[in-house]
C-alpha cells in the first residue's frame, strides 16, 4: 500500500505471506497521510475496471427472483453486487440502496448490506479494515452485524459464499450462534477449491478435514470446485422442489445423448456453420484463423471436440477429451469452467497443437432447456495465427462478434437437444 510502512513491494509481500494481514493494515493506517486515500488507491489502482463474476451475478438473480424471500449482504467493500442487480433490474427502475449501519433506508428498492463497509473509488463508508477496527466491533456487546446474521437465521438459511473466510468477527458470532445448535436454520458455507489455490488430487484429500473443520463450530460445509460452481448452485435453488427436477449434470447428459443420437446429420450442419463462422471472424480480425471448433459437454466435467471446420466425425467414440475446470490445461475447459472468454496463446507443448496456430478464443456457450436455468454447456474456438496479445489490443474490434456467435450457437445447441424433450 502507499503507507510507505516498508521501502518496497517484495518486502511487503513477504510480511503479508507470514503475519496477520489486519496486524499489517493497522501499521499502514499509522503511517498513511490520509488514510481513505490510501485505501481507494489499493482497492482500484488505475485502469483497473473490475466486473461482477458469475457469482455475482447469480446472487443477484436469485435475489430478483424473490426479494422478499431473500436478503443480500457481503463482506467486500465493492459494489459489484449492486452492479449486477442494477443490470438485472428494468431500466425504468431507481436503483439500489447501499446499507452499512443498522437503519436501513426504508424503500422499496433492492438493498445490499455491507456488514464491514464500503470503498469504491469515489466512496469510503464505515470501512472496517484493521485489527483494530476488528477488535472494536468484536468487543461491542450488540454491534448491528451481529443482529443481522441473528435475524438472518431465524429466518431461513445462511448461505456464505466467498474465498478466504478470515474474518474474525462473522466466525465467532456465527460459532455462537450456530455452535450451540440453538439456529432455527443452519448456515452453510461453500468451500471453493479454486479459492483455495489446490489442485484436483490435494482437494481430494483434504476435502474431508476442511468439511469437519467448519462443521466443529456448528456450520454445514459444502464443498466444490470453482465459483462458477457455487453461481451454478445458487441458479438452482428455486428449482430444488419442482416435481421433474434434474440437475446441471441430469441436463448435460439429455444434451450429449440428443447430440449423439443425431450424430451423423449434425456432425455436417455444425462443421458447414463452423466454416462459415470461421470465415466470419477471419474478416473481423483480419488475420488468418486456421481452426474453428465445437467442444461439447459431457457429464461428469469433461469435453468433447464435437465438430470442426473441416472435417466430419463417424462417431462419439473417435472425439477428444478434455477436462474442464478454472484451471483446466485446456483453454475450451478453462472457459467452460470459468463461464468467461479466454484468449490465450498456445504452450509449445500442448497436446495437439498445430504449427499454424498461435493463440486461441474460447467462447463458452451457454444452452438452456426453457424449464431449468441455463448452464454452460459447450465451447466455440478459434485456433489464431498471431499471440493473444495482437487481439487483445482491438478487442472492441471482435467483440461484438465473438457475442452474437455466443448466442447464435447457445440457440441451436439448445434446439437441438431438448425440442424434441419439450415436445
Amino acid at each position: 500500500m502507499d503507507a510507505e510502512v516498508v521501502p518496497d513491494a517484495n518486502l511487503a509481500n513477504k510480511l503479508l505471506k507470514h503475519n496477520d494481514p489486519h496486524i499489517l493494515l493497522e501499521a499502514a493506517r499509522d503511517g498513511a497521510a490520509d488514510w481513505e486515500q490510501a485505501l481507494t488507491r489499493a482497492l482500484y489502482p488505475p485502469e483497473s475496471f473490475p466486473t461482477p463474476s458469475a457469482l455475482h451475478i447469480s446472487a443477484a438473480g436469485h435475489y430478483l427472483a424473490d426479494p422478499k424471500r431473500t436478503t443480500l449482504a457481503t463482506l467486500n467493500y465493492d459494489v459489484l453486487l449492486e452492479h449486477a442487480l442494477v443490470s438485472g433490474m428494468p431500466d425504468d427502475t431507481s436503483g439500489v440502496a447501499i446499507v452499512t449501519g443498522e437503519n436501513a433506508p426504508r424503500s422499496d428498492d433492492p438493498q445490499v448490506f455491507h456488514l464491514h463497509g464500503v470503498i469504491t473509488d469515489s466512496l469510503v463508508r464505515d470501512a472496517i479494515v484493521s485489527f483494530d477496527d476488528y477488535a472494536r466491533l468484536v468487543a461491542e456487546p450488540s454491534p448491528w452485524q451481529r443482529g443481522f446474521l441473528e435475524d438472518a437465521l431465524s429466518r431461513g438459511a445462511l448461505t456464505l459464499m466467498g474465498t478466504s473466510y478470515r474474518d474474525p468477527d462473522i466466525r465467532q458470532w456465527l460459532h455462537t450462534l450456530c455452535g450451540s445448535g440453538s439456529s432455527p436454520h443452519p448456515a452453510i458455507v461453500l468451500v471453493v477449491r479454486e479459492s483455495l489455490g489446490l489442485s484436483h488430487e490435494e482437494f481430494l484429500h483434504a476435502e474431508a478435514t476442511l468439511r469437519r473443520v467448519w462443521e466443529s463450530i456448528g456450520l454445514t460445509a459444502l464443498t466444490t470446485h470453482s465459483f462458477v460452481d457455487a453461481a451454478q448452485i445458487l441458479r438452482e435453488l428455486s428449482f430444488l422442489d419442482s416435481a421433474d427436477y434434474a440437475s446441471p449434470d441430469e441436463r448435460v447428459g439429455r444434451a450429449w445423448s440428443e447430440h449423439a443420437r443425431r450424430f451423423a446429420a449434425l456432425q455436417r450442419e455444425y462443421s458447414d456453420a463452423l466454416a462459415g463462422d470461421r470465415d466470419t471472424m477471419r474478416v473481423t480480425l483480419g488475420t488468418g484463423v486456421p481452426q474453428a471448433t465445437l467442444w461439447l459437454a459431457r457429464p461428469g466435467g469433461r469435453l468433447a471436440r464435437w465438430a470442426s471446420h473441416d472435417r466430419y466425425y463417424r462417431s462419439p467414440r473417435e472425439l477428444l477429451h478434455a477436462p474442464t475446470g478454472h484451471d483446466s490445461s485446456w483453454l475450451a475447459g478453462k472457459a467452460l469452467g470459468t463461464e468467461r472468454q479466454v484468449l490465450d496463446d498456445i504452450s509449445p507443448k500442448a497436446p495437439a497443437r498445430d504449427a499454424r496456430r498461435r493463440s486461441v478464443l474460447a467462447i463458452p456457450l451457454i444452452l438452456g432447456d426453457g424449464v431449468h436455468p441455463e448452464f454452460a454447456g459447450a465451447v466455440l474456438t478459434f485456433g489464431l495465427e498471431r499471440p493473444a496479445e495482437h487481439y487483445a489490443r482491438d478487442q472492441s474490434r471482435w467483440a461484438g462478434v465473438a457475442d452474437k456467435l455466443a448466442k447464435d450457437w447457445g440457440r441451436r445447441l439448445s434446439a437441438n437437444a431438448f425440442d424434441r424433450i419439450r415436445e
